[in-house]
């Protein structure tokens, strides 16, 4: 039915959207999330380019918020999100 995840992937998240289509930024953090929390071999690389680059800063990215996903700053304090051996951000 369903191919197997292979352990060990790598995924690159490209955000191209700011502050003026916040929800595309919050549901690509959710998908990377996700990624990092069903398989503890995962890596992922967020890239921010074009808009993407006004959420850079920590503040900003922390206070987007789109109806019915989970909390932007409860998603980034996850200890998942904060290992650095598995996740990056590019600008």
């Amino acid at each position: 039915m369903f191919a197997k995840k292979k352990e060990g992937q790598r995924f690159m998240i490209l955000i191209s959207s700011g502050t003026c289509d916040a929800t595309k930024v919050h549901v690509a953090v959710t998908n990377g999330f996700a990624q990092l929390k069903g398989d503890a071999t995962t890596k992922v690389d967020f890239v921010l380019m074009a808009e993407g680059g006004w959420v850079v800063e920590d503040k900003v990215l922390r206070s987007i918020g789109a109806f019915g996903l989970p909390p932007m700053s409860k998603l980034l304090d996850d200890p998942c999100m904060q290992d650095i051996n598995r996740v990056t951000w590019t600008v």
